[in-house]
């Protein structure tokens, strides 16, 4: 446990965060999978854990909710009042078909996939007829993750917008399905890709940032996410959901 782990156990402990809370508006957390399988890096979480994850934000009442409702509360269209989440998963590894999705579809809860064009289909990537079939069964959003997956802080401004603005055209195409979300490769991001993402029509942007919820007001196209990694435990997941870490974004600090 490193130090700011103890913080926010401080803050959970003695209510700190509820009170925080109370004063600034607390919106719905995006949890941010990658691979969900028995091996892998630390972005690789058990498929054990996955479940135990999922069964922990059901007991507990969380309402799982789409990234257009979200949206919509950002924006103050649609406010979100219970406490909720969105499951979402980047890359769109194959492991997610087989380890994570099941348990979504057996409950009926909505996640997002977002997508990396030149990767599906390929090893350890899902495949177009998977895509097809979470697609038919319904409750999913399908983000995209540009073509390659390439930084864009390493890509020209013309390589970028291509990345950012034809994958969500191929994207459509493939799918027959509107693709209004974004997702920053890496969590990197400035004001010119911002741009881009509205100038190719989508509603807002997912990115990495982990030390906020999705408040009203808060950026759409810079919508924070929590890491689930595999050392992500229940109770750090509950102090993340509970606002207990969001000290360190009043701070300015992004560490």
């Amino acid at each position: 446990m490193i130090f700011k782990d103890y913080i926010a156990n401080f803050f959970y402990i003695t209510g700190l965060n509820r009170v925080i809370n109370f004063f600034r508006d607390f919106g719905p957390n995006i949890l941010m999978y990658h691979a969900v399988d028995t091996v892998g890096d630390r972005f690789t979480v058990n498929k054990d854990e996955f479940q135990k994850q999922i069964f922990f934000l059901l007991n507990n009442s969380y309402n799982f909710v789409t990234l257009d409702e979200i949206y919509l509360h950002i924006i103050g269209a649609k406010k979100i009042i219970q406490k909720a989440v969105h499951i979402s998963f980047d890359d769109g590894y194959s492991s997610i078909f087989k380890n994570a999705i099941p348990i979504l579809w057996e409950y009926t809860l909505p996640f997002s996939i977002a997508l990396i064009v030149e990767n599906i289909g390929q090893d350890n990537y899902i495949s177009l007829d998977q895509i097809r079939e979470i697609s038919h069964n319904g409750a999913v959003d399908f983000v995209s993750h540009t073509l390659n997956h390439n930084s864009l802080l390493t890509l020209s401004l013309d390589e970028a917008s291509i990345e950012i603005i034809e994958s969500k055209s191929i994207l459509e195409d493939i799918l027959k399905l509107r693709v209004d979300f974004f997702c920053y490769p890496g969590g990197y991001y400035n004001e010119n890709y911002i741009l881009l993402c509205k100038e190719a029509g989508y509603k807002g942007a997912l990115s990495t940032y982990q030390y906020d919820s999705n408040r009203v007001g808060t950026d759409p196209f810079i919508m924070p996410r929590i890491w689930m990694t595999k050392d992500m435990t229940l109770a750090k997941l509950n102090n993340f959901l509970t606002g207990c870490y969001n000290w360190i974004g009043l701070l300015g600090k992004k560490i």
